[in-house]
């Protein structure tokens, strides 16, 4: 019996089916197989990369190592700490600390960290201003070496800009490491740059002073000058602050050859021409952060005056001693009388030595220091010229002490008549 089409369908049908069930386990069975695979390569995949993470680990640790060794003191614990204690004094010098004091921390606790390395530790005090340890700082970390600053203690001290400084240091020193001193290190450059930058930063704050107060220019008047002559004045100035110094300066466009002493205020310049010459200037404290303040003077330069007439002095010539009538005392005129040869005689008696002079008119005479000449015999009185070249007059039985200036010659001494004469020939004695 012949298949019919429905029998030949439902076969095929079914072959079909067989084939789909067949096809679908293949693919199973495959798709099963390939994930595996894949899980195991991710499993190996990720094992590689632990094992590279693990070298590379090594390999930082061992660069980092390296890196540290370079950095770090001798292995030698004295030998380190000897040369890390000089390098210290160096720093704390270079900035010219006062009362310096650097103690190495007892060993006993020093660090030490399964014999991978050593730690030292040192106390630092001094004193000084905020600009110097500032300095001190930037020194510190520019050099290139394991070490840091464990506490730090700044304490203004009274009466002073200084401060009182004191911190703990701590340093490591690596096995294997080279026996280098710590100023051989090399250098390294700061993230805020040099010390001028750090110390713009830090002193412009002035954290630990009460605020700046700018420096005040006394007022200056106008200058005048003469051509080709120097021309000098003093500049002042006052600070509020105690503490701060004062420094004078002068600003651009000043005249060629003008200067002015930084301390004194003390302005100089050698002169030119004719003109008009503005000078600025500036006076600047040492505060924190600095401060100053400024003010301008004008110089005027202008021809010389014309010389004033010239004053004749006539200096009149000394006048002669005045004479001392005193010495006198002991010698008397004793006569008015005539020589024999008819000439105006005088007598004078001096007591001291009992003699007695004669003398005629233009005779010179000395009596116990007292001289003079005879220069007019009288009837009354006698007119002598003494040492200041005056006339004096004395009375018959008068001494030379009671001298008498004569104002006007002749008035005292009349001339003797013929009958004067006769009635005085005869000498008055002494009594």
């Amino acid at each position: 019996m012949s298949p019919t089409l429905r029998d030949r369908l439902t076969a095929g049908a079914a072959i079909g089916v067989l084939g789909l069930i067949v096809a679908w386990y293949v693919m199973s069975f495959y798709f099963d197989e390939a994930k595996r695979l894949d899980n195991l390569l991710n499993a190996r995949t990720a094992e590689v990369k632990e094992l590279q993470k693990v070298v590379d680990t090594n390999r930082l640790s061992a660069d980092r190592l390296k890196a540290y060794r370079e950095k770090s003191l001798p292995p030698q614990l004295d030998d380190a700490r000897a040369r890390y204690q000089e390098w210290l004094l160096e720093q704390v010098q270079g900035v010219k600390l006062a009362d310096v004091q650097i103690v190495p921390v007892n060993s006993s606790a020093s660090r030490e960290q399964q014999g991978a390395f050593r730690s030292l530790a040192f106390n630092v005090s001094g004193r000084g201003t905020l600009r110097q340890i500032v300095d001190l700082f930037h020194r510190f970390y520019s050099v290139d070496v394991l070490q840091r600053m464990k506490r730090i203690s700044l304490k203004p001290v009274r009466d002073s800009r200084d401060l009182d400084l004191s911190m703990t240091i701590e340093t490591l020193s690596l096995a294997d490491a080279e026996s280098v001193k710590p100023g051989d290190k090399p250098k390294v450059a700061l993230r805020d740059g040099d010390l001028a930058a750090y110390q713009k930063v830090v002193l412009d704050r002035n954290l630990l002073g009460p605020a700046n107060r700018p420096p005040k220019l006394d007022s200056i008047s106008s200058q005048k000058g003469i051509r080709n002559q120097s021309v000098g004045f003093v500049v002042k100035a006052k600070d509020a602050d105690g503490l701060d110094k004062l420094t004078f300066s002068l600003e651009p466009g000043a005249p060629s050859g003008a200067r002015i002493d930084p301390q004194s205020g003390v302005f100089r310049w050698s002169g030119g021409a004719i003109g008009t010459y503005p000078v600025t200037i500036r006076v600047s404290d040492d505060g924190l952060p600095a401060k100053s303040d400024i003010a301008k003077v004008t110089i005027s330069v202008s021809n010389p005056l014309p010389d004033p007439p010239r004053r004749v002095v006539v200096t009149p010539p000394p006048l002669p001693p005045k004479p001392n009538l005193d010495l006198g005392k002991l010698a008397f005129v004793t006569a008015l009388t005539t020589a024999l040869d008819g000439r105006p005689q005088v007598w004078i008696s001096v007591r001291s030595t009992g003699d007695v002079l004669q003398l005629l008119e233009g005779e010179k005479w000395q009596v116990n220091g007292l001289s003079g000449v005879v220069r007019k015999v009288g009837a009354e009185a006698v007119e002598v010229e003494l040492i200041d070249k005056k006339l004096y007059a004395v009375r018959l039985g008068d001494s030379l002490s009671q001298a008498t200036e004569v104002v006007k010659a002749g008035l005292t001494t009349e001339p003797m008549s013929e009958l004067e004469e006769s009635k005085t020939t005869t000498p008055i004695f002494d009594p």
